[in-house]
């Protein structure tokens, strides 16, 4: 499949990796040697597209996201369903020192907004959080998700959803543990992986994109 590159938006935390699938971008956010970058900035910037909060490590009010919500493989510990207690996990063995942040991955479904419309918001929503769920069962992961509709904050763009997966492997008994590899050890694996995953996703459930 040829490689499609996006440019970079503005004010992108991590560096964008070109694939075969045009309306999927992927990367990784690193701490880039800032003791003070963490996951939850990863992740706030994605569940509060308004009305961002200016202290991360206080608790969070509702997200200005559409939806939004962690999403967890099998035996996963039950409080990483919390996004303060699963970013407080993954920083609590390593201080300020770890490289890694997150794998992020946006996919966009201009299909919503099309006349004639070839996708329901509903379905878009799904078809994201789903596949979440097979990366973070793929992955042995958490995942924070996102679904965004800019056009109900009079912001442009189409709608779509954000999956912000921590670098760390999820252990049900022992918490956070090693990088995922296919990740953030070798992102242009990672990307090709994320192109056929959501490719045999989306066919599995009756979509071509």
């Amino acid at each position: 499949m040829a490689i499609k590159k996006r440019p970079t938006p503005p004010s992108c935390d991590y560096e964008p990796i070109p694939g075969a699938v045009e309306d999927i971008s992927f990367g990784v956010v690193e701490a880039s040697g800032d003791p003070q970058r963490r996951l939850e900035d990863a992740i706030g910037k994605r569940w509060f597209p308004t009305e961002r909060p200016e202290d991360l490590s206080a608790a969070w009010p509702i997200p200005t996201a559409a939806s939004a919500e962690v999403l967890l493989s099998r035996g996963a510990p039950d409080h990483f369903s919390s996004v303060r207690h699963l970013c407080e996990a993954y920083h609590s063995k390593s201080g300020n020192q770890i490289k890694h942040l997150a794998a992020q991955i946006t996919i966009r479904f201009p299909g919503v907004d099309e006349v004639p419309q070839r996708l329901r918001l509903h379905e878009a929503r799904e078809l994201g959080r789903g596949f979440g769920l097979r990366l973070a069962s793929k992955l042995q992961a958490a995942v924070a998700f996102c679904f965004h509709v800019p056009a109900t904050s009079w912001a442009h763009g189409v709608p779509h959803c954000h999956l912000v997966i921590p670098a760390r492997h999820v252990l049900s008994g022992s918490g956070f543990g090693r990088f995922i590899p296919t990740l953030v050890v070798n992102p242009e694996e990672g990307r090709a992986m994320v192109d056929a995953e959501w490719l045999s996703w989306t066919k599995e459930n009756g979509y071509e994109f």
